[in-house]
Formats: structure tokens, sequence, C-alpha cells
């Protein structure tokens, strides 16, 4: 028979089509969290209430005191909702 799991394995996309994402709902429970989108891009976001805000560099996302096993996965939907504000900065580990 066509078990869920199989489905699955064919079309993983198969869990957006039961229910509309409630992007609002999402981004409540992403304060204080870091975030990246789907795809090619490589930016990595700090959510700040209903703001983003990049780190950039790589060397200022250490400073800050988080590694890539915090990064939390997102939709672009949730991304793109999130409002640009100034970048995050971290005080670097030398001057500390």
């Amino acid at each position: 028979p066509d078990h869920y799991a199989k489905r699955m394995k064919r079309s993983p996309q198969l869990l957006k089509s039961y229910l509309p994402l409630d992007v609002n709902g999402v981004i409540s429970t992403l304060h204080g969290k870091v975030v990246m989108g789907e795809g090619k891009s490589k930016s990595i976001y700090y959510v700040d209430g209903q703001q983003k805000r990049e780190f950039g560099s790589f060397d200022n996302f250490l400073d800050c005191g988080f590694t890539m096993n915090d990064v939390r996965h997102v939709s672009n939907e949730v991304i793109n909702t999130l409002q640009s504000a100034d970048a995050k900065k971290c005080a670097t580990k030398a001057s500390v």
C-alpha cells in the first residue's frame, strides 16, 4: 500500500500542504534565537521581537556566543516577514 512514510520519502514537501503556515506564531517563538532561511542564502539573523538583525560577519556571529548548532532553519516566508533592523554587534573576545 501507499504508506505515509513512503510518500514522505518521495515528497518531503507533503507536510506543507496540510496546514497554512502560522508565520506570526512561528515568529513569536523565535525571539533571541538565530535563524537561517531556505535555499542558497547563507545569511544568519538574530531575531529581536519582530525584527531580524544580520551579524555582518561570521566572526561577529561567533563573538556573540553562537555556534552553527544554535541556528534554526525556518521558511523564507518567516524570514521575509521579519523587518530588517540594524546589525547585531557583539564585543570581540579580544576586547572582553
